[in-house]
């Protein structure tokens, strides 16, 4: 999500409450530049570079509507709007995070374990490690160094708070209350998972596999299990 009006990029890493800052801000504090289509995405305007699967491929990754890297920002709008601007994003503790994710996937609605999911994506590496989704934080904002190149951080954890701190700077005096969106995927009827004691899922095999794969995100944010 982009606003020119207001000097801003958003950085929507999935499974961090990004769809709640999309809808607290893109309608009225954003020009047609970030729209929200099909009530779940933010698009940009005359955005058709971003299904161009090269830098994506580049990166050994997929596209993903919505949710675009630095990188590809960067690329987009030039670096002159991208240093310029106050980029932010949220990040998440990457256990919690990558249980969150579970809760989307195939493989739960096919009756995989959460345990056996973990294995197949980070140890077998069946195909889904392409997936953005699976990568760290600093995968989506570092530079080719691996330096963080956003100007603020929200943390999931302490999402409300850190927002508001976030309104402040960037001038919105409106008080603006975050509301869930789309918290579960359609087949799933009922949450069935505790993502806020996600340390009953784990053990330590699995434990161990996460610290391993986001290394980067633990030392970046001080992340704990």
């Amino acid at each position: 999500m982009i606003s020119h009006k207001h000097k801003f990029i958003f950085i929507h890493i999935g499974r961090t409450a990004g769809c709640s800052i999309e809808r607290a801000l893109c309608d009225k504090y954003c020009g047609d530049e970030s729209q929200i289509q099909q009530g779940k995405w933010v698009l940009y305007k005359d955005c058709n570079i971003f299904y161009e699967t090269a830098l994506a491929n580049e990166m050994d990754t997929d596209i993903a509507a919505g949710h675009w890297c630095n990188v590809e920002l960067k690329s987009f709008f030039g670096e002159d709007v991208y240093d310029e601007y106050l980029k932010f994003t949220i990040v998440r503790n990457p256990w919690q995070r990558m249980l969150s994710q579970y809760k989307k996937t195939d493989s739960k609605k096919n009756g995989v374990t959460f345990r056996d999911w973990i294995i197949n994506s980070f140890v077998k590496k069946n195909g889904s490690m392409t997936e953005r989704f699976y990568k760290p934080c600093m995968w989506w904002i570092s530079d080719s160094n691996g330096k963080n190149e956003m100007d603020y951080i929200i943390r999931y954890e302490n999402l409300e708070e850190d927002f508001n701190m976030l309104l402040k700077k960037l001038g919105i005096t409106d008080k603006i209350k975050l509301q869930k969106v789309n918290p579960l995927p359609k087949w799933q009827k009922d949450d069935d998972i505790d993502t806020k004691n996600y340390q009953n899922y784990y053990d330590e095999e699995t434990k161990k596999i996460i610290n391993d794969n986001f290394k980067e995100d633990i030392e970046e944010f001080g992340y704990e299990f």
